[in-house]
């Protein structure tokens, strides 16, 4: 899909919103950008490069607030299994269900776009990727669970699953699945 090069003429622009914009662009070109400092000395910065190489170790963002947990690998992909391995929530499959998903979900969309429900623009952006890939299984650590709630105490919290879609906007994804269960109703 190719960017928009569309620009509203000055026209239908209120002359003090143009006028605000000029001033800030102004008042941006005047700062000076200031080298940035290393927060942390070259032994943690050696430190921090050696954890970050070592293959035992996983590092996800936490499922709340903005940490960042480092946690033993095989614990992570033990919890991952537990999930995976639930009855419940997951099944096996056979074969991968998403070649077959991708031309279902491009038929429904091309009879959307011919029955003029969505544009050519809305369809080449909703389009699956041509070679799709299959989905992507992970977790967030619930850290903010207590310790003792967890799947491995103190080593491995419970994980948020995430299943990522082939390179799917998920804001998209809400709209175009309401798009689609009205039309296949």
């Amino acid at each position: 899909m190719s960017k928009s090069n569309w620009i509203p003429t000055d026209k239908v622009i209120d002359p003090d919103l143009l006028r605000c914009i000029s001033n800030f662009t102004s008042e941006i070109k005047s700062l000076t950008i200031l080298k940035e400092n290393n927060n942390i000395d070259q032994s943690k910065s050696l430190a921090l490069r050696d954890i970050r190489r070592n293959k035992s170790l996983v590092f996800k963002k936490a499922d709340k607030g903005s940490a960042t947990v480092i946690m033993d690998k095989k614990y992570y992909f033990d919890e991952g299994y537990r999930q995976l391995n639930n009855n419940h929530h997951y099944r096996k499959i056979k074969t991968p269900l998403f070649p077959q998903t991708s031309v279902k979900v491009s038929e429904i969309l091309n009879r959307l776009r011919n029955s003029g429900v969505i544009t050519g623009k809305q369809l080449q952006f909703l389009l699956p990727p041509i070679n799709p890939r299959p989905w992507r299984f992970y977790m967030f650590p619930k850290i903010h669970k207590a310790f003792n709630s967890w799947t491995f105490p103190d080593k491995m919290p419970h994980g948020r699953p995430i299943v990522s879609d082939c390179k799917a906007d998920p804001k998209m994804l809400q709209v175009s699945s309401t798009v689609f269960l009205k039309h296949l109703q």
